[in-house]
């Protein structure tokens, strides 16, 4: 009897700290941005926070690619250890790259190809500082590679290091531990594919690096070894996007976005092309074909490694290439092998609809897509046999996106991207109480739920609060 009570009571306080800390958000949506910026790389990913902070989760092998100080693999978001004033975040096969507001930049994972910048060959599991771009270094934008890292600098000239085996790090030695300077000026943005780079100097592009599958878009198949080449035909770029052996940029006649295009060029062996064929490669741009309508087009492309997306006005998301995966998020069952015309990504509403409506934030790596939404939460689909998903529960891949939570426990229990205490505040106080079952998420899941059985929900609970649920 008196262990009975003491179980009571010790669920009734815990269901009053669940109330107090909700209330703390209010009875509404939470509306307040979590993350500016995400990136996804070979197995795992990172993003910004508003506070400066940089999340990292996936994969995490033998470098430290997560920041943290370990090489253990996190299913859900870890804190790169010693970075909190971050604006932009990099991640590649092996490492991963950071720009902070000081025009600093910060590398971690493999160093043995010199990707990590630092004047040595040596990895680190931490960030470790770029030669050449400690406090007031004037770095302007990153791009991180297979094995190799650029740096644009304030003067608008990149400067790369690490592997250069292809030129895809310019004139440099193969490899470099230290930045070089790549013989292209006025260069406004820069994208790096796994052994390419390209830049966008106002709406032309020049590329340098690995030709094999045509990534570099110049009428040929034949590599730079690291002097830039122009990529024919571009001439309205204001928006580039590398993947692994593919590149896109986004055309805007006149900068007007309700014009716009989307072209790519390179390896299309999966339909990352979007020419509505997979096979071969073009050397030369091609149009991704029925890219959204008239009045909705693209503003946002992102290319990744056997798969391409684009983000539309209306905020929906479109993908196309490799489907066995889930990348391209059209809620199948994994059957179908290839998406070879843009497709909508199921539960991405249109802007119209509020929490769901995906940002300017749109990042694609190998077969995993993410998304920042509206309220800075963030949704990721596609591959997830090492955690590169984000959402902490298993499986090797996800069809349609899946709620990422920051680290800590997460009040947002059924997945919909907001926390509210008539659904989630419901789910949790139940878990601490230890009523589980079909019957306990009567009513308290939300339309918009990403995790809608007890199941889903207890597990999330588990994993990601400690939460003892009973099946």
């Amino acid at each position: 009897m008196n262990t009975f009570l003491s179980r009571a009571t010790a669920a009734v306080r815990s269901m009053l700290t669940v109330c107090l800390a909700l209330s703390a958000f209010s009875a509404s949506a939470v509306t307040t941005p979590i993350y500016t910026q995400v990136s996804v790389g070979d197995s795992h990913a990172c993003a910004v926070t508003t506070g400066g902070q940089i999340h990292c989760w996936g994969a995490n092998t033998v470098f430290g690619v997560l920041g943290n100080g370990s090489t253990n693999a996190s299913g859900v978001p870890v804190a790169v250890r010693g970075i909190s004033n971050a604006v932009e975040v990099r991640a590649g096969l092996f490492h991963t790259c950071a720009r902070l507001t000081d025009g600093s930049a910060r590398c971690w994972g493999k160093g043995s190809d010199g990707a990590l910048t630092q004047g040595s060959f040596d990895n680190s599991t931490v960030p470790v500082t770029v030669w050449g771009f400690g406090p007031s270094g004037q770095a302007r934008q990153l791009g991180v590679g297979r094995d190799h890292t650029c740096i644009l600098h304030q003067s608008k000239q990149p400067f790369c290091a690490g592997r250069n085996d292809w030129g895809q790090s310019g004139l440099g030695p193969n490899p470099s531990n230290q930045p070089w300077s790549v013989p292209i000026l006025n260069v406004d943005e820069i994208a790096v594919g796994h052994y390419h780079t390209c830049a966008r100097v106002g709406g032309t592009v020049s590329c340098w690096g690995q030709n094999t599958t045509g990534q570099l878009g110049n009428g040929s198949a034949v590599s730079s070894s690291g002097l830039p080449v122009t990529v024919s035909g571009i001439s309205t770029a204001v928006a580039l996007s590398a993947g692994a052996r593919h590149t896109c940029a986004l055309l805007a006649p006149g900068g007007v976005l309700s014009l716009s295009s989307v072209v790519c060029w390179g390896d299309n062996a999966d339909g990352q092309l979007g020419t509505g064929s997979n096979g071969g490669f073009s050397n030369t741009p091609v149009a991704v074909a029925n890219l959204g309508s008239s009045g909705n087009t693209p503003d946002v492309v992102a290319a990744g490694t056997q798969h391409t997306c684009a983000r539309l006005l209306d905020a929906t998301v479109q993908c196309w290439g490799l489907a066995l995966y889930g990348a391209v998020g059209d809620g199948g069952d994994g059957s179908v092998a290839y998406r070879l015309s843009p497709s909508a990504v199921v539960g991405l509403r249109p802007a119209a609809s509020g929490i769901n409506a995906a940002t300017q934030a749109l990042a694609a790596g190998n077969n995993t897509t993410c998304a920042i939404m509206t309220d800075g939460g963030i949704r990721c689909w596609g591959y997830n046999e090492f955690g590169q998903g984000g959402h902490g529960h298993g499986g090797i891949y996800g069809t349609t996106p899946q709620y990422v939570a920051p680290p800590g426990c997460a009040l947002d229990a059924d997945g919909d991207g907001v926390a509210l205490a008539t659904t989630d505040g419901l789910l949790i106080a139940r878990a601490l109480a230890g009523r589980s079952g079909g019957a306990a998420t009567t009513a308290a899941i939300s339309p918009n739920a990403t995790r809608t059985t007890w199941g889903a929900v207890g597990g999330h609970l588990q994993s990601r609060c400690g939460v003892p649920v009973t099946p």
